[in-house]
């Protein structure tokens, strides 16, 4: 399954991201990118790998970033596991795939990012929205 949030504009191979779930055989992969030094990372979700891109540490929102590495809300995941976590989630009364499942369950699965480097925009802001449209002029 893929699960990709509605308020990003990007360019993505989807065949690269699922070879990388396989070959890495992820529970959970990640789409990922890097922002450019002084961009506002705080209004994503920030995320720490080790050398083999596995996710270590997963902050979704923080008040002050401590990377420039974020989540694009992009999501591989088995479709029997992705059923066995909602219903693990609803009998527990959670609702919020990123802090219920990613951040709940970083150290107990395997969950992997796949860094992106093509074109990636958010646009859940007037202003990026702004950005965004200007990128095409």
């Amino acid at each position: 399954m893929v699960i990709a949030a509605g308020d990003g504009i990007y360019k993505l191979d989807y065949g690269k991201v699922l070879e990388y779930h396989i070959e890495k055989k992820a529970d959970i992969t990640v789409v990922c990118t890097e922002l450019p030094a002084g961009e506002d990372t705080t209004r994503f979700g920030i995320v720490k790998t080790n050398d083999d891109g596995r996710i270590t540490d997963f902050e979704e929102k923080p008040m002050v970033a401590s990377s420039n590495t974020v989540s694009c809300g992009i999501y591989v995941i088995r479709r029997r596991q992705l059923i066995e976590l909602i219903e693990r989630c609803a009998m527990e009364d959670r609702y919020d795939f990123v802090s219920d499942i990613l951040v709940r369950y970083r150290n107990l699965k395997r969950i992997y990012a796949y860094r992106m480097n093509t074109y990636w925009r958010n646009i859940a802001s007037v202003e990026s929205y702004y950005k965004t449209n200007m990128d095409f002029f």
